[in-house]
């Protein structure tokens, strides 16, 4: 491209002569070298530990060598989230101590609450018998939360992680009743586009899909809807949906899927691959499991299949009450195998026992350099180790669950409520993901966990440990008599009494 197109482009003007030349290329020059600080920036935030604050420093600091201020700011201020009395940070934002707190250049320190004059004004407490006050509790400056460019909001430490209560969610609907509304309206536009595309796939298939429809499932069949097997299927759902309800704490007016999880139903495997090639285009569909899942939707031929107790679970925190927050993949796989374990199928298989026997098998192979950390640390996971993956994310999720179920719950409110951070919304690299990741994500999915069980992570991880070796030793020494039982009932059956 010849320079004075590439001037065109860029919206300039073309100067003639020497002089203009000269003056485009430092143009091009510095506009080059503007983009690779930026891509470092990222490149070097992916490597960070998250839990050292003395890394957020070094990057803040080399961020402002290489003129990226905003960055500098918001690493800063990361550190500050990790260690609040971070002395280098607190500098670098023009912090200065006052006794214990710190304030910013420049402001004046603010007063200390003055103590109760007497037993009379004084609220009831310890104190009050005693007839002395408290001293008041050292003040942190307040500093406001710092937006990323993307949406993502770094919060301060001392900021607590509030869990999703009656009242807190309350609130949004009284002060936000227009986007409620919106929300509603953009879901039922997306249900009507899929109930289209429902008449679409029939007329392409040459036959009408009969629909089954409820507050949170859409399913279009081959089958009559008064068949015994849509009624069996329609009921495994609702027998799904109830068990995803009380462990997350959705009552049956709880939109776990606002838009309705869509699903086909067909009678056999031919028509299942016919479907697939007619209607998704796809060749080779024969899946062990009897189902495929395109774009918003899941086929399914197979009625015993585990795709959907899997897909029930996986999703159930995509966008529970409208709130597509992130959630990591342990949390989505865990409640995946949660569900399939609950499921009359799960149930049938014995998936809890294999998958509790499976994960303490591991533990015991890997010994200390498996800690809980490997799996909430962990933006993504290689697909050849997803037998690993179910077993241990099904094993925290049920030792999370079972050790305090509203602490479970607060957990899922917590990372799904407006202050959890969110990825960059066009995100176009692993390494930004891996930078949102590491530099906010992991840190307030820590404070939550934290927060909602009352003991730190560490200790957390050493419970789920001792939890599931327990649990699968207790369910081996079992296991010989079960199925001694079994032989017994099956030998009886055959004697015809």
């Amino acid at each position: 491209m010849r320079a004075r197109d590439v001037c065109r482009d860029r919206g300039l003007s073309v100067l003639p002569g020497r002089r203009g030349w000269i003056l485009f290329l430092c143009f091009l020059t510095g506009a080059v070298a503007a983009g690779e600080p930026r891509t470092e920036y990222y490149e070097r935030l992916a490597k960070i530990p998250p839990r050292s604050a003395d890394a957020y420093v070094e990057l803040g600091l080399w961020c402002r060598q290489v003129h990226l201020e905003e960055k500098a700011v918001e690493c800063f201020q990361q550190a500050i989230s990790i260690d609040a009395d971070c002395e280098k940070a607190r500098t670098e934002l023009g912090y200065r101590r006052h006794g214990t707190s710190w304030i910013k250049e420049g402001e004046a320190a603010k007063p200390r609450a003055a103590p109760p004059r007497s037993k009379a004004t004084s609220t009831k407490s310890g104190s009050e018998s005693t007839g002395t006050t408290q001293p008041p509790a050292p003040q942190v400056a307040e500093k406001a939360p710092v937006k990323e460019p993307s949406g993502t909001t770094v919060t301060s430490s001392a900021e607590k992680i509030p869990p999703v209560s009656p009242k807190t969610e309350a609130e949004p609907k009284q002060t936000a009743a227009g986007s409620d509304l919106k929300e509603a309206e953009l879901s039922a536009s997306e249900v009507e586009k899929k109930k289209a595309w429902a008449k679409t796939a029939g007329e392409k298939l040459r036959t009408v899909l009969a629909t089954y429809e409820d507050e949170d499932f859409l399913v279009h069949t081959t089958f009559s809807s008064s068949s015994g097997e849509m009624k069996r299927f329609v009921g495994n759902l609702k027998l799904l949906r109830k068990t995803l309800g009380v462990v997350l704490g959705a009552t049956s007016s709880t939109k776990i899927w606002p838009d309705k999880l869509q699903m086909v139903l067909l009678k056999s495997e031919p028509e299942f691959v016919r479907f697939a090639e007619t209607v998704d285009g796809l060749k080779a569909v024969k899946t062990p499991d009897g189902a495929y899942t395109q774009a918003n939707r899941t086929v399914i031929w197979n009625l015993d299949t585990p795709a959907i107790p899997r897909l029930l679970g996986s999703s159930a925190l995509t966008r529970l009450n409208g709130s597509d927050k992130y959630v990591g993949w342990w949390l989505s796989q865990g409640l995946a195998e949660f569900c399939l374990a609950q499921s009359p199928l799960g149930i049938q298989k014995n998936h809890y026992r294999d998958s509790m026997k499976a994960a303490a098998a591991i533990m015991k192979a890997e010994g200390q350099a498996l800690r809980i950390f490997n799996l909430i640390e962990a933006p993504d996971y290689k697909v050849e180790d997803l037998p690993r993956v179910r077993a241990l994310s099904f094993s925290l999720v049920e030792f999370l669950a079972k050790k305090s179920r509203r602490g479970f719950q607060d957990v899922v409110g917590a990372l799904k409520s407006e202050k959890a951070p969110a990825p960059p919304l066009e995100s176009t690299s692993s390494e930004e993901f891996r930078a949102f990741f590491n530099s906010s994500y992991i840190s307030f999915q820590e404070e939550a966990l934290r927060s909602a069980f009352r003991v730190p992570v560490e200790t957390l991880g050493e419970q789920w440990r001792a939890y599931v070796t327990t649990t699968a030793a207790s369910l081996k020494d079992t296991q010989p008599q079960q199925d001694t039982n079994t032989k017994k009932a099956a030998a009886k059956g055959k004697r015809g009494g």
